[in-house]
């Protein structure tokens, strides 16, 4: 018997899912619920982008969109923090339109829609590596290197990213972490994340002031070329922001889905 087709927006949604889950480890209050056709996971710090909700099985009518809202809220303003609804359209029936209504009703603001992207292979390099050298995230002073990097490249407050990737517990998981360094001085970051036999890409960024040298596209490789060696998987995918666009395509991905990030007004 043939194997069953592999549908890659159904890898994007799985590993997405599997990624957010890990920020329940980032500290003691971290935690994951699941509940029919819905997981929330809180982080434990006041941030909405690490307090999320996400669908787990198809949403056919509007009054199950309702409750799955409504269950989060109830969830995360018992915590006291900020949340985000994380909905890949593949999740629901077209007659919802991807709920924005709904959504919008509830007090949810969408900031968001990055494309999901899979890719089977990287495509061969054009150009030589980059003169960067790739550390993993192995120890307390590369933990606090992460965070001091992600928190210039994606604007979050320090302390927040701090508490989220400082700490040994959210790389306890299948997160694995990378740093790159040019003359000495961290550049650029990388996660990765092995879920749904894929090994997805997170929190790929460089500082300003070292972009357009071919720094990301070296170090996601590197990243990529560690796990495969590792764990045997090529197959990528990541959700695409639009200044990386032409580098994910030359790479050889290609959009497959597309998620809406919400999150809640006034609340945290």
């Amino acid at each position: 018997m043939a194997a069953p087709a592999v549908n890659p927006a159904e890898i994007v949604d799985r590993n997405l899912r599997a990624a957010m889950r890990l920020y329940s480890l980032a500290t003691k209050r971290g935690e994951a619920r699941d509940y029919p056709g819905l997981t929330v996971v809180s982080s434990g710090v006041d941030f909405s982008v690490f307090n999320s909700a996400m669908f787990t099985e198809p949403v056919e009518e509007a009054g199950v969109l309702e409750r799955h809202i409504a269950q989060a809220s109830v969830h995360f303003h018992a915590r006291g923090v900020g949340w985000s609804v994380w909905a890949s359209d593949n999740r629901f029936a077209p007659k919802l339109g991807g709920g924005v209504e709904i959504f919008t009703r509830h007090g949810l603001r969408r900031i968001a829609s990055p494309p999901g992207m899979h890719c089977d292979c990287l495509a061969p390099r054009e150009r030589a590596p980059a003169a960067l050298d790739c550390r993993p995230v192995a120890d307390e002073r590369t933990r606090a290197t992460f965070a001091e990097v992600a928190a210039l490249v994606f604007a979050v407050p320090y302390l927040v990213a701090r508490a989220i990737y400082g700490g040994a517990e959210i790389w306890s998981g299948t997160m694995r972490g990378y740093v790159g360094y040019f003359e000495d001085a961290p550049c650029s970051i990388v996660a990765v994340v092995v879920a749904a036999e894929a090994a997805g890409i997170y929190s790929l960024g460089t500082l300003p002031q070292h972009r357009g040298r071919g720094f990301g596209e070296t170090l996601m490789r590197f990243a990529l070329e560690q796990t495969r060696a590792e764990t045997g998987i090529g197959r990528t995918v990541l959700q695409a922001t639009k200044a990386g666009m032409p580098l994910y395509r030359r790479l050889g991905y290609r959009v497959v889905s597309g998620v809406d990030v919400y999150v809640c007004e006034g609340c945290g």
